[in-house]
């Protein structure tokens, strides 16, 4: 499914996005929101319910339909979820969100996490570091494109050259090892699209090992990076073997502010990257 990624530095940088992404219509059933919460937030029930849905969904625009939580995490600790799939992400299952906003909800712990849904370690590792994370996931095109736009615009993203070598994704296959090479601006459309396209139908049709060359990428944005991570995701749960190969410095910048360096298998070159699947 097309994914928008945002991550932030302020949960009140990320209230702001989902106040402009409700104001532009997006449905609210295709926004999560991921924030840290503070010590105060470690009570459950309707104090935590009353805060989230208070401080976050009123100040964001959100109605009474939007599902709101508080999950106690190992190794993080309270994190703020608001949304229908916001604790999925975290690799949370079974949770019960309130029907409205401001409902009493009590925490939930680790052991009560689905083993089955994807890896969490991505917007686990944001929220370790202060970050706020929001994800749009949705059918619709227009929505995606305006999803994105508001995040590009609000969220960390690497900033590049917003012109230069033409966008493009070429492929081809080394012994049974897939290389994905990608160029130029990976943005909504056609580069990002085309990319998740070839990543997944070759995931779908048995590929465990999958090289991504993002050495002449100038420019992702929240797309691209949604993109990228349902990719690794996706393999993860295939289990198979994704590497990236020399980002750019733009790319590896945010990489490392969004925390994806380290949680995805990153290689100097495309020759070690291979040479590791021998």
């Amino acid at each position: 499914m097309p994914t928008s990624i945002g991550v932030f530095t302020s949960r009140e940088q990320a209230q702001d996005a989902v106040h402009l992404l409700i104001a532009d219509k997006v449905p609210e059933d295709d926004i999560s929101l991921l924030t840290p919460g503070s010590p105060e937030h470690r009570m459950g029930g309707k104090k935590v319910g009353a805060y989230v849905g208070g401080a976050i969904g009123t100040s964001t625009g959100l109605t009474l339909g939007m599902a709101a939580a508080t999950l106690a995490v190992p190794g993080i600790g309270p994190v703020l979820a608001l949304g229908l799939g916001a604790a999925a992400l975290l690799g949370f299952g079974g949770v019960k969100a309130g029907k409205s906003v401001g409902a009493g909800i009590d925490s939930l712990n680790e052991e009560e996490r689905d083993p089955d849904l994807p890896d969490a370690a991505f917007f686990r590792g944001a929220l370790v570091q202060g970050r706020s994370v929001i994800v749009v996931q949705t059918e619709d095109a227009s929505v995606h494109a305006s999803a994105s736009a508001i995040l590009n615009r609000l969220a960390i993203h690497a900033v590049g050259e917003e012109a230069g070598a033409t966008a493009n994704v070429a492929f081809h296959m080394v012994s049974d090892v897939l290389v994905v090479a990608l160029f130029g601006r990976v943005v909504i459309g056609e580069v990002a699209d085309h990319f998740r396209d070839i990543v997944y139908n070759a995931i779908d049709g048995g590929s465990r090992k999958i090289v991504i060359n993002m050495a002449e990428v100038t420019f992702i944005d929240s797309s691209g990076l949604g993109a990228l991570v349902n990719a690794m995701i996706r393999m993860r749960n295939a289990g198979g073997k994704l590497k990236l190969t020399q980002p750019s410095s733009k790319v590896a910048e945010l990489l490392e502010l969004t925390r994806l360096d380290k949680v995805m298998d990153i290689a100097p070159d495309e020759e070690m990257a291979l040479a590791a699947f021998a």
